[in-house]
């Protein structure tokens, strides 16, 4: 029987040469290269679109025949497939007389038809004619499994396509990931998008982008949980949303140093506890509007910048409010990309963020908890640490954040606030999680205490 290492393992033992006779997985630029969502300009190859098209079309395998059920599974199905072949065999399919299974050899025949075509563009690009490059990547066995999974970066494979003929125009900007303009004009222009997420923070990283895959997944979604304990006599509600129109990136020098993206938003935020006691109970509802701009600076530095308008529905409290935040970006592994704490079964992401936040209180509303109308300054910052599973893990999502300010005036002197919670995400696209959260601190618009323990469903669009 044929083995699934066999494909895994075949750039090593052939030294990346591979008879071209025997390679017939060859799809065309636009089959399979996007404009990356996080460079703009930068043509990259698109892992779902290369997948898809290696199974779907290639191979005849849509997700349709690959699942137990026949109700299909997406993206995520057809990548199971490729790691585990032999997983998706059913019982009766098993030739009794040689013991193979004819789906599993099938898929099998795709991964090596992957391999072959990613070893094979393990050279520079010929400008006249255009092509893939995948030497930023390794090839193999384990960095087949991570591009299989997206843990590599979306510049490690490259698109260009020919250059122009003398005479004609060259498409505007479209670079290789070497940095030189290049005529890499592609149909898969990036498309504004709605995003669906828990904070503002996360509404930049999108579902469909290679470059964003894991801190999609570390993104938490909008929720509504609650609870009831009875021992205590305390009950709790809270519903967290923000709802973004996300415009593509952009750069706005000659240089392509700037990367611009703009964000406007709306966000609807409820925590409501009601305990034995006034002193522990608690109540926040505030209705939020805003616009949300980030700048990647030289691919090394997040700058992100949000006025935002908050109206407290509770006590008719108004406020208005500006935070800059600043995230490095150096290539650190575990913070700028995902770090194996256990191969294949968990990861860690972490996220810091520094910000500096300006109020301006314009009606403390019926009661005090805004403190008294005028001016703050606030310096602090952010920290999120994520716990992603996989294989027996796969769908689980462990987060924990700590947010802390130091208040520039007023009575009160430091604001923080404290989340974890633990995600379990089903469906095709794991875009449902069932969630248990923990919250504890102060509001960090209105500043009302909070301090609740619920169980809920999250929705990440």
């Amino acid at each position: 029987m044929r083995r699934t290492a066999l494909a895994f393992c075949v750039v090593g033992i052939f030294s990346g040469k591979l008879d071209a006779a025997s390679v017939t997985f060859e799809p065309k630029i636009d089959d399979v290269c996007s404009l990356s969502t996080q460079d703009p300009g930068l043509l990259v190859l698109d892992r779902r679109m290369l997948i898809g098209h290696l199974m779907e079309e290639f191979a005849g395998l849509p997700p349709i025949q690959l699942s137990p059920d026949g109700q299909g599974g997406g993206f995520d199905m057809e990548v199971k497939a490729l790691l585990n072949p032999k997983d998706f065999c059913k019982p009766a399919e098993v030739d009794k007389t040689t013991g193979e299974c004819p789906r599993s050899l099938k898929i099998e025949a795709a991964l090596e038809s992957l391999v072959n075509f990613l070893v094979r563009h393990q050279k520079p690009i010929d400008s006249t004619t255009g092509g893939i490059n995948t030497t930023g990547m390794s090839v193999s066995g384990d960095g087949i499994r991570q591009f299989l999974k997206g843990n590599i970066p979306a510049k490690a494979a490259f698109c260009q396509k020919p250059a122009p003929k003398e005479g004609a125009s060259q498409p505007k900007g479209n670079r290789s990931a070497a940095g030189n303009n290049s005529a890499t004009g592609s149909s898969s222009t990036p498309m504004p998008f709605i995003a669906l997420r828990k904070t503002v923070d996360d509404l930049k990283y999108s579902q469909t982008s290679a470059s964003d895959a894991k801190q999609f997944v570390a993104a938490s979604g909008a929720s509504i949980s609650a609870s009831n304990d009875r021992i205590t006599n305390k009950y709790s509600v809270a519903i967290d949303s923000t709802l973004g129109y996300v415009f593509p990136r952009q750069f706005i020098d000659k240089d392509e140093v700037l990367n611009v993206q703009i964000i406007p938003f709306v966000a609807y935020n409820q925590q409501f506890v009601q305990a034995a006691t006034p002193k522990t109970s608690s109540y926040v509802q505030n209705f939020t509007s805003g616009v949300m701009g980030d700048m990647i600076v030289a691919e090394r530095h997040d700058f992100s910048f949000y006025p935002k308008y908050v109206d407290s529905l509770r006590n008719n409290g108004q406020l208005f409010s500006g935070t800059l935040g600043y995230t490095p970006m150096f290539g650190i592994p575990g913070v700028d990309s995902i770090y194996y704490i256990i191969p294949e079964m968990l990861s860690v992401l972490i996220t810091p963020q520094f910000k500096y936040v300006f109020r301006q209180i314009t009606n403390v509303g019926s009661d005090v908890t805004f403190l008294n109308p005028g001016n703050y300054s606030w310096y602090g910052g952010r920290g999120n640490v994520s716990l992603l599973g996989e294989g027996i893990l796969d769908g689980f999502v462990y987060s924990a954040g700590y947010e802390q300010y130091a208040v520039g005036q007023g009575n009160i002197k430091h604001v923080s606030n404290f989340s974890t919670s633990i995600n379990y995400s089903f469906g095709a696209s794991k875009l449902v999680t069932v969630q248990l959260q923990y919250q504890r601190g102060r509001n960090l618009d209105t500043l009302e205490s909070v301090n609740l323990f619920t169980l809920g469903l999250g929705l990440k669009y």
